[in-house]
């Protein structure tokens, strides 16, 4: 058998090789090319970015991107539930650097048509209401009976006073409350 020759050796500087950073199921690998800022924060969470970073000026404040063409009504909707359109003034940098513009109107808009307009409530308010509506979740929890009760009124009010009857001496087992996190989807 003959030998392969061997290929000729390179002059200069060898390629650096840097560690990719290791997650749990990252396997270490070498990287022959200098590994860019971007890439390394890439690497921490490679299937996005997450949520936009909006830098505001009070930090007491809890923002929220609405996008106005779910429904005609849905920025008055959302005003009546307490958010209130963020000024220009209140951001801590331009807003051309968030990918943002000002409409016409002067509110902090990006999209095509403007459709998404940044909005604003007060971060203690923001928490109290989600509290109140953990509170209204959890109510009926671990309360088989109640839950029975419930339905049968629901069945009721919709259906009528017999169908609640055959509803109720119909249902047979266990209702069965619990309580458990759900993973959501972050695109």
């Amino acid at each position: 058998m003959s030998e392969m020759p061997e290929a000729p050796k390179r002059r200069g500087r060898p390629p650096r090789s840097e560690a990719i950073p290791q997650g749990p199921d990252i396997p270490a690998a070498p990287v022959t090319r200098r590994m860019s800022i971007k890439i390394r924060n890439r690497l921490k969470d490679p299937f996005g970015r997450g949520s936009l970073k909006i830098h505001i000026k009070d930090p007491s404040l809890h923002l929220r991107i609405v996008n106005s063409e779910l429904r005609d009504d849905h920025l008055f909707e959302m005003t009546e539930k307490g958010w209130e359109f963020l000024t220009p003034e209140m951001l801590a940098v331009e807003p051309k650097h968030i990918g943002f513009r000002i409409s016409t109107d002067g509110k902090v808009v990006r999209g095509s048509r403007e459709q998404e307009v940044l909005m604003f409530m007060a971060q203690e308010h923001y928490r109290l209401i989600q509290q109140a509506k953990t509170a209204r979740n959890l109510q009926g929890i671990n309360s088989a009976q109640a839950t029975h009760s419930q339905i049968v009124e629901n069945l009721s009010t919709t259906f009528g006073d017999q169908a609640a009857e055959f509803g109720a001496k119909q249902m047979r087992g266990e209702i069965i409350d619990t309580r458990a996190p759900e993973l959501l989807d972050q695109d």
